[in-house]
This record gives C-alpha cells, sequence and structure tokens, in this order.
C-alpha cells in the first residue's frame, strides 16, 4: 500500500459521526442488535462488559434519556434503537420507546457487570425473552459485532480485525510525524473533501453547547468571563471555547453527533476545534483550513496507535498534539517546527489520566485546546525542549515513550480508577 492510501484509508475508517460517547454506545449498539434478531418480549438481560469500558461508560449521559449509565444504554437500545445506524443507533429513540426503556430498568431484571478482558471493547450481552435467548458478543472496536447466537445456535459470525495496533512495534514503520506532514502539503487537496464533515458536525456541537450552557458549561461559562473582561479574546481562549462548548454538549448527552477520532468524540473534538478556531481568526484559505484539518486528524490517529485503545491516559489530550501540530503549520511552521510542537505538548500536557467519560472531560478538552496554541507558539520562537524525562530529541520516540506509559506503567493507575467508580455504582 503506497503511503497517500495508508493515510487516507487510516482517516475515513477513524473519523466516523457518533451520537453520544462511544462507551455506552457500544453497549446500545449490541442491546439494538440483540433486539435485532428477536421476536420475544423482554424478560431479563445481562451486561458483561471490559472493565476500561465500564469505566468510560459508568457517568456519562446517553443522548435522548437524561441518565447516565451502561444500564439504561442497554434498555436505550433494546427499546429504540436502530443497529443499522451503527455509532449513531439512538438517533430513532423516540419518547415512547425511552418510556419502555426506563420500565424496564424498574420492572425487568436487567444486570451490569465488568471483568477483565485481554479486549477492552469486549461487550457482552445476554438477553431472555418468552420465546428465546440470544446472545450478542461485540469487540475489537467501539462498533464491532462479532457474534450472535440465538438459542445457542450461530446466526451470525464475523471476524473483525483490530483497527488500532496494540503497540509500537505493530504499527507500520511509514508512519512519522514528518511523513505526515509532506502528505498532507502534497496531496490532492480533493481527496481530502471529506474532513470538511468534521468541521460541520463539531462546530454544530460547539453552538449548541454554548448556546444551551450544557453539562458543566466549561465553555459557556468562559464566554461568560471573556465578555467580563477576566479573560482574553484571543487564540487560545477561543480554542478552549469552542473545543469545551463541544464537549460539554456532547458528555450531557446532546442530541447532535460529534466526528469522532479513533472512537472517541472527544478526540474528534480536540483535533478539529482548536484547528477551526484558529483558522477563523487568521482568514486562513479553505485549502489551508482543510489541510490543516487533516494533519490534525491524521496525527491524532497516528498518536493514538502508539497507545492502548483505552487507558488511563486521557487520548483528548493526547488527540490535542495534532491540534496544536496543525495550528503551528498555519502559522507557517515547518515540519521542525511542527515537530517540536508535539514535542512541547508532551513535556506539557502528558500526564493528564482518563478517569472515565463524564461531564468534566470537557475541562480537559479545554486543557488540550489551550496547550495546543501555546505549544505552537513557542515552537516558532526556535527553541526546542530538551531530552529529558520522556523526551527524546526524535518526536516519534517520544510518542512511543508516551505510548509505552499505557500499555505498562499506567495499567495499575487504571485499575485504582476503575475500583473507585465501580464502587460508587454500588
Amino acid at each position: 500500500m503506497s503511503l497517500e492510501s495508508l493515510f487516507l484509508d487510516a482517516l475515513q475508517k477513524s473519523l466516523k459521526p457518533a451520537l453520544g460517547c462511544t462507551e455506552p454506545l457500544t453497549v446500545a449498539l449490541a442491546s439494538a442488535w440483540a433486539r435485532y434478531y428477536s421476536c420475544g418480549e423482554l424478560k431479563s438481560m445481562d451486561v458483561k462488559v471490559s472493565a476500561n469500558l465500564y469505566k468510560n461508560a459508568a457517568g456519562v449521559f446517553v443522548p435522548g434519556t437524561g441518565m447516565t449509565g451502561l444500564g439504561i444504554a442497554a434498555a436505550a437500545g433494546w427499546w429504540g434503537g436502530d443497529p443499522r445506524q451503527g455509532l449513531q443507533v439512538l438517533s430513532t429513540l423516540d419518547e415512547k420507546a425511552l418510556v419502555a426503556a426506563k420500565q424496564s430498568l424498574s420492572s425487568q431484571t436487567l444486570k451490569v457487570s465488568y471483568c477483565d478482558h485481554p479486549d477492552v471493547f469486549y461487550t457482552h450481552i445476554s438477553a431472555q425473552t418468552d420465546s428465546e435467548s440470544i446472545c450478542v458478543l461485540m469487540g475489537h472496536c467501539h462498533d464491532g459485532l462479532m457474534q450472535v447466537q440465538v438459542n445457542g445456535d450461530v446466526c451470525y459470525e464475523q471476524s473483525t480485525e483490530k483497527p488500532f495496533a496494540s503497540s509500537s512495534e505493530q504499527l507500520d514503520k511509514k508512519w512519522s510525524v514528518a511523513e505526515i506532514v509532506r502528505f498532507i502539503e502534497q496531496v490532492d487537496l480533493k481527496k481530502l473533501a471529506f474532513i470538511e464533515q468534521s468541521a460541520t458536525l463539531n462546530v454544530a456541537l460547539s453552538e449548541l453547547g454554548e448556546r444551551d450552557s450544557m453539562g458543566l458549561a466549561i465553555g459557556a461559562q468562559l464566554r461568560q468571563q471573556q465578555r467580563r473582561g477576566y479573560i482574553s479574546d484571543d487564540l487560545s481562549t477561543e480554542a478552549m471555547i469552542l473545543s469545551a462548548s463541544a464537549s460539554d454538549a456532547r458528555m450531557a448527552g446532546a442530541p447532535l453527533a460529534a466526528m469522532s477520532n479513533s472512537g472517541s468524540g472527544n478526540q474528534g473534538i480536540a483535533a478539529t476545534l482548536p484547528v477551526v478556531a484558529v483558522a477563523k481568526r487568521l482568514q486562513s484559505s479553505k485549502e489551508q483550513r482543510l489541510r490543516a484539518l487533516a494533519m490534525s486528524h491524521l496525527l491524532a490517529i497516528y498518536i493514538k496507535k502508539l497507545q492502548s485503545p483505552l487507558s488511563a491516559l486521557c487520548a483528548a489530550t493526547t488527540a490535542a498534539m495534532g491540534a496544536g501540530a496543525a495550528i503551528n503549520w498555519l502559522l507557517g511552521g515547518d515540519i521542525q517546527q511542527v515537530e517540536q510542537t508535539i514535542r512541547y505538548m508532551i513535556g506539557d500536557i502528558s500526564g493528564i489520566y482518563c478517569d472515565g467519560a463524564k461531564p468534566g472531560c470537557a475541562l480537559k478538552v479545554s486543557t488540550g485546546a489551550q496547550a495546543a496554541v501555546k505549544a505552537a507558539l513557542l515552537a516558532l520562537g526556535g527553541r526546542a525542549p530538551l531530552s529529558d524525562g520522556v523526551l527524546e530529541r526524535s518526536v516519534d520516540e517520544s510518542l512511543k515513550h508516551l505510548g509505552e506509559l499505557t500499555l505498562s506503567a499506567l495499567i495499575p493507575t487504571d485499575q485504582a480508577i476503575i475500583g473507585w467508580i465501580a464502587a460508587r455504582q454500588n
């Protein structure tokens, strides 16, 4: 596969519209598939997921329900989801279905539990109706349907290729920050046209979040303080407000889809909106803006490929490294300065942990946006961070170190966080 084909394929596979947080959507999708293959009245349902998926679903609002957690996600998927819509499975949820879903939570036996499993996307649903038993297995990615059994007979089975590398050694050696920048600068612009949808979807989400002060209203509050004159009207603030507002809306269960990156809406937001904010302020051309968006998304994909798909490292902040690099490029940075932007960000915000999907994610998204602008500007000055700590002289080696933390050192941190979240659910 040519380098151009490799990168375009990665962009097309990793950018997907998603209505709501993708971890509860996985459970809603599995439940909707169970309903799709059944014909009876639901009597009971048992939901079992990986510990990481549980962590990222327990505290986030499920679109259209006003409720949090995997229980309502499973119930909404069964009563009102359309599995053929993929990560927009709950776009068909209506009031009648919602009433039935909420009733099932109180009247039906619906159990949710988690387990240690090598596949962080592991989701197993066992449903019993008045006429059959249905088992649905999902894995490898958020929308990866692997097997469906009805009364013990396999009626669907699919081996799904993993979309993420589990370690840096498994990543194609063609990937590097420099190669991505060269690709973005040279590729036919028409081949990147589909990237524009990321801006369309995520800007709409941001506008809704700010207008309606959704979730923690981080974006709306920052805008209010800006109008009072307490914070300035500059690149950094605008990047924070646009990004935080979109995350506010998404984590509050907004009825609009985000363009996700590598399976995460917040990663998609973090890779999109800081670039949109800066491009607007700089009055960048449509071509510059589109290439910068593609660069940000592709770098975010590369950085995530070096990490565990779900871990104790906040991937929204590492996705923002792609935005920082693209902002530096919009400001006239060359390949070396783009690389130094990422190194600055690794040295700045690489220690932010993921403690589950929740409204507070908007805080971390805003931090990533602010750091992206700061690093982009610092890199223009020509100085480079020293090679120490997690940083190597090579930006690619530095990113590998960051990924290695998620595969080993941060596992005990992840386990501690999952334990705290589980204790609050009981």
